[in-house]
Formats: C-alpha cells, structure tokens, sequence
C-alpha cells in the first residue's frame, strides 16, 4: 500500500489442521519453490501468532487432517476472551485499475474462522456477529499496491519526500483505514511488523473508475470517497462533533482525471455540522433537532477545523439545510459559532435548498454554482504532468458541504461542483474548447450521472440504510414523479431501520472501528434491558384494535346507530393510545447501548 517496505500479498492458501492454522501466501512462479518463504502460524492451542519459514511445516505430514481454501488477505483478529477469530477474504470483485495499473478490488465476501477447538461462547457469538454484520455492509475497498487512503496530492507529496522508507500502515491515512482496530492485534503479536505483507487494508465507501472517450480522445475517469472511521455510526444517533472536532458521516471525495501523462484531482469533503448538536429518535417521522446546550461549542467547531485546514487548505462550508424552523435554529447556531471563532480561511455559505428548489425548480441550484465559482478558481485543484513538471499544480481549499444528513442534498451539490472542476481540467488538457461543456457528451453524461448517482446511494446506505435521495435529479438533471415516489418508499424503510434496527448496527461499527473496546461492548450486552411495566404493551393494544376495526368495517354490513358510536370510540381510544406511544417514543427506539 503506497511506498511499502514490502510488497502486500494478493493470494493465500490457507490450511486448517487440528493444531495449526498456516497462511501460505502464492508465491510468483519463480520463486514458488522456495521453502525461505515466510508463512504465518498460529497455534490454535494458545492462539499464538508467529512467523516461519515453509519449509518448518511443509510438505504436511500424510497423517494430518487438513482444510485448504484460497483467501485474498488477511482482515484482522477479533481476541475474544481466549476464543480468538480471524478474519480473511474469501471473495473479490475487480473494480478497475487506478493510475499506473494499481488494481482495486471491492470485498464481496470475508471469513470469521474459529481459531481454538472449543465451542464457541454467546459472547463471542456477539462480536462475530458485529464484525459480520459490518463486512457485509457495501462496500469494502482494497489495493495490494496503492494507498487507497491517500489522494493524488498527498501520494505525490510524498513520494518527494527525502525520508526513510515506511510501512504501509505507517504511511496511510488512519482515518480511513476501517480494519485498523482488527489489525492491531495481529501487529502486536510476535510476528510483529513483518507480518504486515499479509495484512489487508480497506477503506469504506465508493470507487468508480472509467476508460471514457471525450471528443476521440481516451480519459480515465474516477471517483473514490473515502469514509471517516471516526464517530461512526447510523443517522440520527451520531450528529454533530465530539470534543476532540470529529463529525459525523465525514467523508472525503475525489474525483480523477488522467490523459496520456496528465494528472488531476479535486477533493471535496462532507460531514455533519461541526458543532455540538443531536436528533435522538423517537418514533416520530422526523425527530427535533436541538443544538446541545454546552458552553464550549465552539471549542468543537475550532477543532475540527484546526485538523481540516491543514489537511485540505481553506474551506467553504456549504450549508444546504432549511432556514426556518428547527433546521432554521441549527443553521442560525452554525452561522454564530463561525461567526465568532473567525478562523483564517474558513467561509460561511448559506443556501436554503428546499425553499430554493420548491416544485422541482433544480435549475436554481446555479445560483449557488455561480456564487462559489471564484473559489472554485481559487482553490484550483492537483494537476501535474509528468512531459512538463512545472505545470505542478495544488489545490488549496476545499468545500465542505452538508446537508442534516449530509446524504441527498449533499451528494447533489457535491455532483454540481465536481462538474464545474471536470469542464476547467479538460478545457486544460486541450480536450475541450472554452465553450464546450463535459456534459455535452452524451456518453460520458451517462457515465458521470449514474456514477454520481450510484455514489449517492451507496454513502447513504452505509449512514441510513437505504438508497439516497433525489438521485432522479443527478441522473436525468430533472426531478420526476417516479422519482419522488421512490423517495418516499426510501423514507419509509429509513425510518423503520432508525428507530427500530440501527442501535445494534452502531454499536457493531462502534466495535468494529476500535472506538468501544470489547469489554464495554459485552459489558453493555451483558445487562438486561429494564421493563417498562404496562407500556410495553401499548404498541400491541394499539395493533390489535387496529386489525379489528378494520376487520369489523371490511364485514359489517348494516351501519347501525350502535355501530357508529362503538366506531367512533374505537376511534378514539386508537387516538389516546396513540398519543401516549408518541409521547413515550424513546421507549420502543433500539438506542445503541454503547453511547447511554
């Protein structure tokens, strides 16, 4: 992964016996026949991790049971209180090649393997379950020869740098690396660091990447996004900032364009508003979102971008949520704290999409493109050519946009600027004239839209659960009716995972990522969850007379005086029973149990 000490392996075997577990990487050809080497062997008596050379255990002795199966990498080591597991890749799908032939694959399935011979505890059971349930989450990216966590700029700056060699591991970037915390085991243990040729590292999010033609000319074409495996979690139960300025939902997009040996690169970033607020469920459609009464807000907004500016230059945030009610006191509260931290190259831009872009009016979103295009200018983007090495460019700045979510609207405007920055690079390159525009070309218009559009949703199951919002519009430029029925059914099943089935989902990405270690996670799961008496049952009281006076209404055939006043009091009890529900929300919300 990037300039690695060594090179990462691409294809094992492994072996299973009664004793032993033995990663056999797949040697070249020329050197298949070497018994120098190196494997890993793990005791699966202690549990102990080693290195050895081949030929220490091969060829097996003709009286070993044994199970041989071919695996990709090595994810990590779930401890487990002395029932440890280890995680491999099973399953691989070839997404496409990035710059310079650095071939990038997508995970499509991984193995927890038992590593001792006694029978597995519930405990356990748990957190395999919560590694399980988080790999299966789409989609899980890898590269044996490139940083996937580094943009161009980064890996360029880089490579320039006159210092000693570093490992993978030590080069990329920790934030997005998602099987760090299932790594660190495995680098503590005897082997050491040089068991890290057989480690897999894995960013979180989307990868694209397209051979295009723009006016007969060949262009490769990629997006990645990149998901922060800090203050992770599911949508609505992670909002806001933490002490230490990490948001919620951080994602960093780049978008790459390559002819013959030109290079560029615009990074944009998302994330949820930088400062202390919150949205807890509770069973209403759209719960209240407040700003957390906390003195040091500030101090959350100061740190986020103390570490942003640094990373990514000046930044723009861009502030798509509704300028009245409760949105309304959110953006007002995010205007105020930047107002007064007054950070050096930090912009506030306001931009009320929903009341801008009422009745489908999408056209209006050039009215924001227009006002942002002097620091589209300004910030430039990374371009170099490797014919000319002064047309070395870097970007300077960044735009940080969000939305509540940071999902829908977002992804909209994120497409809008990524648009403008292809038409500047291109016009650069020579492909197109100064009055051409990208999405002129119909075929690379189809590619670019769904990729932005599939992007979309991706990112937004990974927060909410299901496909984004108004993707309709990214993919078509307009919004359609069939797209906003889609949006509803998309609302519908958001709502149902938010209350009902994202706790547990948090709490597994929580687990998976390092940030609740495994004994607070048992502990957690260990208690019991106390009884609410009587209300437990109202939901099932509030069904059952439902079913039944559909069920009267569907068989009764004579409307009687009776019949109507009995109807009206069963309308009424539903209407008490469910006040009391909506007033008692939380109590039927699945919270993760890890941040009570």
């Amino acid at each position: 992964m990037g300039s690695s000490s060594s090179p990462l392996y691409d294809k094992f075997h492994l072996y299973s016996t009664p004793q032993f577990l033995f990663i056999v990487p797949e040697c070249p050809s020329s050197s298949s026949s070497s018994q120098e080497t190196q494997i890993v062997v793990i005791d699966r008596w202690s549990g102990r991790i080693k290195l050895a050379a081949k030929a220490e255990h091969f060829p097996l002795a003709a009286n070993v049971a044994f199970r041989k199966i071919p695996i990709f990498g090595v994810l990590g080591w779930i401890p487990a209180q002395n029932q440890p597991q280890l995680v491999v890749i099973t399953k691989r799908v070839r997404v496409g090649e990035w710059p310079d032939r650095h071939v990038v694959y997508r995970l499509e399935g991984a193995e927890i393997i038992h590593v001792c011979q006694t029978p597995i505890t519930p405990d356990t059971r748990r957190m395999v379950e919560a590694v399980s349930g988080v790999l299966t989450t789409p989609y899980f990216y890898f590269c044996y020869t490139q940083d996937l966590t580094a943009t161009r700029q980064r890996l360029f700056l880089a490579s320039n740098e006159s210092q000693s060699p570093q490992s993978w591991l030590d080069r990329a970037d920790e934030r997005f690396v998602w099987n760090r915390s299932l790594l660190g085991p495995l680098l503590k243990s005897a082997a050491g660091p040089d068991i890290q040729p057989f480690l897999t590292p894995m960013i979180h999010g989307a990868v694209f990447i397209f051979k295009c033609g723009i006016q007969g000319q060949d262009v490769d074409w990629i997006l990645v996004s990149r998901r922060s495996n800090r203050r992770v979690g599911t949508r609505f139960f992670l909002r806001g900032c933490d002490d230490h300025g990490r948001v919620s939902n951080f994602v960093e997009t780049e978008q790459i364009v390559i002819h013959g040996s030109m290079v560029s690169s615009f990074v944009q970033t998302r994330g949820s508003m930088p400062m202390f607020w919150e949205q807890q469920p509770d069973i209403r459609y759209k719960p209240k979102a407040l700003v957390t009464p906390k003195k040091e807000s500030i101090q959350g907004f100061v740190a986020h971008f103390k570490e942003q500016v640094p990373l990514y230059g000046e930044q723009v945030i861009i502030n798509l949520i509704d300028q009245k009610k409760a949105e309304g006191e959110l953006e007002l509260a995010l205007k105020k704290i930047c107002h007064e931290a007054q950070l050096k190259g930090v912009h506030y831009v306001a931009f009320d999409f929903h009341k801008e872009c009422s009745k489908m009016r999408y056209d209006r979103l050039q009215i924001l493109i227009d006002s942002l295009r002097q620091h589209v200018a300004n910030y430039g983007c990374f371009f170099y050519s490797a014919a000319n090495p002064d047309s070395l460019q870097l970007q300077k700045g960044v735009f940080r946009t969000n939305c509540m979510d940071c999902l829908d609207r977002t992804n909209v405007v994120q497409s809008l600027l990524a648009t403008e920055n292809l038409n500047l690079v291109l016009r650069r390159m020579g492909i197109l004239s100064p009055a051409d525009n990208v999405l002129d070309q119909l075929e690379f218009q189809h590619i670019f839209k769904n990729a932005w559009a599939d992007h979309a949703d991706l990112i937004s199951i990974q927060y909410a659960g299901t496909g984004a919002l108004k993707t309709d519009f990214t993919r078509m430029g307009v919004r359609t009716k069939y797209g906003l029925l889609q949006d509803g059914w998309n609302s519908a099943v958001r709502y149902v995972f938010n209350n009902f089935t994202d706790g547990i989902r948090t709490d597994a990405l929580r687990f998976f990522t390092g940030e609740v270690n495994m004994e607070e996670y048992l502990k957690q799961y260990q208690k019991k969850k106390p009884s609410q008496g009587s209300l437990d049952y109202l939901p099932g009281v509030f069904l059952a007379v439902f079913i039944a006076l559909i069920l009267t209404l569907v068989l009764t055939h004579e409307v009687s005086l009776k019949f109507f006043v009995l109807f009206l009091g069963a309308i009424g009890f539903l209407y008490l029973i469910g006040q009391m529900i909506l007033q008692n929300g939380r109590i039927w919300v699945n919270f993760p149990r890890t941040l009570q």
